[in-house]
């Protein structure tokens, strides 16, 4: 099984030429009655082979990061320099983890310099990246963690005006801790995509940074002084931004041909929770059972406007993140007209006969929507067939 970047880079080598190629394109696309940019082709599993290396490779690096607790933990003891009384208000948390998420970090990019730079095998290339970033964000925040409860542990000896101070001051030392972690994290994939050359790695880096100038606006503000809606409100602004440079990405390479357009995939599935999520969220949807109808013809109009959204840029990540929410309006609006027993399943049957419509007619309301915007908008838009 060949994808698209494989067949790109044939094409580049000289093998085949770029006219053969155009005609696979348009032979695959004839055989399954639809354009191939409408198929969101991305490499993911190649073979058995993938997820037999990625099942060992999982193995290996929880072994590794256990075993680095373990060194971490015989080598140095903190518990010694604390007072007793520590452990009654933070526990064992934060102690002796650190080194075993170096470990899992460092061991996933020697594992990658074979399994990915030489093999360039698709899903064992994505686990050994997320292992890395996991591996050295949780493993320096744990690090973080061990230095504050040991410079700070003595916090039961104040009275409760004290604590709450020094709780706030707390507070604001993580909030800058983890704007720290997360610049690190940021650079440190964005030097694994230079390496390797994961199209992964380019969301997880944007990740990465959208949590630092997250964490940086906590920080500015103070946390305990935010309502809900305004990490919400935060969040929400940071998808758009992330949106923004996956069209980038996509605009770069309307014909899907290139390793761009799935750089564009995994950011535009990181845009859509951080925009779905809190705008759903400020609209009532995580009230369960007390979701008002208002706020379900609320869900309903927004997830038609993502699907309009969806076809006129042709991604569907919008329309999968979105989809918990409008399930759960649809069901608690059944429940609101006495439909109890069955409400799940009309619900179920309902989302899924409109999603396999759509997905059956994508192309032609695809071509229908766009074929009206005007020329200069289309101009930036994968072309319809």
């Amino acid at each position: 099984m060949y994808s698209e970047s494989d067949l790109q880079s044939a094409v580049s080598a000289g093998i085949i030429s770029s006219e053969a190629a155009d005609a696979l394109r348009n032979h695959v696309a004839a055989g399954r009655d639809t354009p191939f940019v409408d198929e969101e082709n991305f490499r993911l599993v190649s073979g058995f082979n993938d997820i037999f290396v990625s099942i060992a490779a999982i193995i290996l690096l929880v072994a590794v990061w256990w075993i680095g607790n373990a060194v971490q933990s015989n080598t140095y003891d903190y518990v010694s320099a604390l007072p007793k009384l520590r452990d009654e208000y933070y526990g064992s948390y934060g102690r002796y983890k650190g080194l075993g998420g170096l470990f899992c970090a460092a061991t996933a990019w020697a594992l990658a310099e074979y399994f990915t730079r030489k093999r360039h095998m698709a899903f064992p290339s994505i686990i050994l990246l997320g292992a890395f970033v996991i591996g050295l964000s949780v493993g320096l925040a744990y690090f973080y963690y061990d230095w504050d409860y040991t410079r700070f542990g003595y916090i039961h000896r104040y009275d409760k005006d004290d604590m709450d101070a020094i709780f706030q001051a707390q507070e604001r030392r993580q909030t800058l801790a983890f704007s720290v972690i997360g610049l690190i994290a940021a650079g440190a994939t964005y030097l694994h995509w230079r390496r390797f050359h994961v199209p992964i790695a380019i969301a997880a880096s944007v990740a990465a940074f959208a949590a630092l100038l997250l964490f940086g606006a906590f920080y500015l503000i103070g946390i305990s002084s935010l309502n809900a809606a305004v990490p919400l409100t935060l969040i929400m602004v940071s998808g758009i931004a992330v949106f923004a440079f996956a069209m980038w990405w996509d605009m770069s390479d309307k014909k899907r041909e290139t390793r761009r357009s799935d750089v564009a995939f995994w950011l535009h599935l990181l845009a859509a929770p951080m925009i779905a999520h809190p705008l759903f969220a400020l609209i009532g949807v995580s009230q369960g059972d007390e979701i008002g109808v208002g706020a379900v013809f609320g869900v309903l109009a927004v997830y038609i406007g993502f699907g309009l959204l969806a076809l006129t840029i042709d991604r569907r990540a919008m329309l999968v993140s979105a989809l918990a929410y409008v399930l759960i309006a649809l069901t608690a609006l059944f429940q609101r007209f006495g439909v109890v027993e069955l409400n799940v399943a009309i619900t179920a049957l309902i989302i899924g006969s409109a999603l396999l419509l759509l997905s059956a007619f994508w192309s032609t309301l695809r071509k229908f929507i766009v074929d009206r915007l005007p020329a200069s908008l289309q101009a930036y838009l994968p072309a319809t067939h």
